[in-house]
């Protein structure tokens, strides 16, 4: 071999080598050194059993991914996204690990729900510490302490005008007054909470509570207000109504039981019907009653409502049209002193029959038939509303569609074109 051929040989291992310890350099200085990254978390001493936790890690390395794992599946899990499941009473110690395996361990106690010591209802209420009639809310039942639980609630209530749903806690009113609710444990009644509600009228929900003062021309035949609360609860409005079941012929007659009403509930009107030629017969007598009970229903925050009836079902037109027109004269003059709302059903008689002799308004000499009663009502709801009949929906079943037009279309025109 010559000097020349070893020489060319040599040299290309030495070139060789000098090119294989360069590319092992630079891939050394490519690696990125070890580092450690400190995983911070918040993990609670203790939960209870039951209780659902998602926890958060985080690192210096905003690129970093955890894994977890649980030492006692029994006790608690926790899947791929931190969520903590506690299952049973005990201890477990949750891991987490980063992408440079780093680690971070915390001991977790599964503790038992604490036992109740007592509970509390709330509800949100309007200003001044008011619930409004018609609007729905929501009772809050809580226990005490904070994590305690007992599923056999009861509750305890006696108001008929309250609508409760004990498994939504949603709580409505259909009248104003006073109202407690009581939730108590089934296990132990003692341990038991009240909230008071105090209930008013207002105008954002309309509503009705009704109470008739009358004799056998409200109710004898057909119960009028029956046919008011049908209508009003077409119109899908809150409404109530009472009914004086005595019999008293005069207004002042009314009076014992009328003041044991009046003091019994919280109405939006009230309203007087007088013995059917009363005002006629002693003006002074009905003007009293009147004047006496409205003091009493402006008291207790209701409006009066005068229940003008109608004249005799005599033969002669003539007669019983200046009958009907002598009574409104005298409903309208006592309304007027007193500033009550007049309910001109006398004069809704009257155009009927001067209209459309062929509808028979009267069942004898001055009792309602049907139609009258219907008038009546038609009428009473046009007052109370400032709604024309004309537009509510509800029909009595035994009512002719023809008919049933002619009587709100009366009573439309007399409430609110005469």
């Amino acid at each position: 071999m010559s000097i020349t051929n070893y020489l060319g040989g040599f040299m290309k291992k030495i070139i060789l080598a000098i090119c294989i310890l360069s590319v092992s350099f630079f891939l050394m200085s490519c690696q990125e050194p070890s580092t450690s990254y400190e995983i911070i978390v918040e993990i609670p001493d203790y939960i209870y059993k039951g209780d659902k936790l998602q926890i958060y890690p985080i690192s210096e390395n905003l690129s970093d991914r955890f894994t977890y794992s649980s030492s006692n599946l029994d006790v608690a899990t926790i899947d791929k996204f931190g969520n903590i499941h506690a299952l049973s009473i005990g201890t477990t110690t949750i891991k987490i690990t980063n992408s440079t395996k780093d680690t971070y361990e915390k001991e977790l106690n599964v503790l038992p729900i604490p036992g109740v010591e007592g509970i509390v209802l709330s509800a949100v209420s309007e200003s001044d510490d008011l619930f409004y009639v018609g609007k729905v809310y929501e009772v809050t039942l809580d226990f005490l302490p904070e994590r305690s639980y007992d599923s056999d609630v009861r509750y305890s209530y006696t108001a008929s005008f309250v609508d409760f749903d004990d498994k939504t806690g949603q709580i409505k009113f259909s009248k104003a007054g006073t109202f407690n609710l009581t939730a108590y444990l089934a296990s132990d009644w003692q341990t038991q909470t009240t909230i008071e509600f105090e209930v008013v009228y207002s105008d954002e929900v309309e509503a009705y509570n009704l109470l008739f003062i009358g004799n056998s021309l409200t109710k004898y035949t057909y119960n009028i207000p029956t046919f008011i609360y049908e209508m009003l609860r077409a119109d899908d409005v809150v409404v109530n109504f009472l009914l004086d079941s005595t019999t008293p012929q005069w207004i002042i007659d009314h009076e014992i039981n009328f003041n044991f009403l009046i003091n019994k509930d919280q109405y939006t009107h009230v309203f007087l019907q007088e013995y059917s030629n009363g005002p006629i017969l002693d003006y002074e007598k009905f003007e009293d009653a009147v004047v006496l009970f409205d003091e009493k229903i402006k008291a207790q925050g209701a409006k009066t409502v005068l229940y003008q009836t109608w004249g005799y079902n005599y033969e002669d037109t003539l007669a019983r049209d200046n009958m009907t027109n002598q009574l409104g004269e005298l409903y309208e003059q006592v309304a007027t002193k007193i500033d009550a709302t007049l309910s001109p059903v006398g004069y809704a008689f009257k155009r009927v029959s001067q209209n459309h002799p062929e509808i028979n308004l009267y069942q004898d000499l001055n009792h309602p038939s049907l139609y009258g009663a219907l008038l009546s009502a038609y009428t009473h709801y046009a007052v109370l509303t400032n709604r024309s009949p004309l537009e509510n929906t509800w029909i009595h079943p035994d009512l002719d569609e023809t008919i049933m037009t002619i009587l709100k279309q009366a009573a439309h025109d007399t409430v609110f074109t005469s």
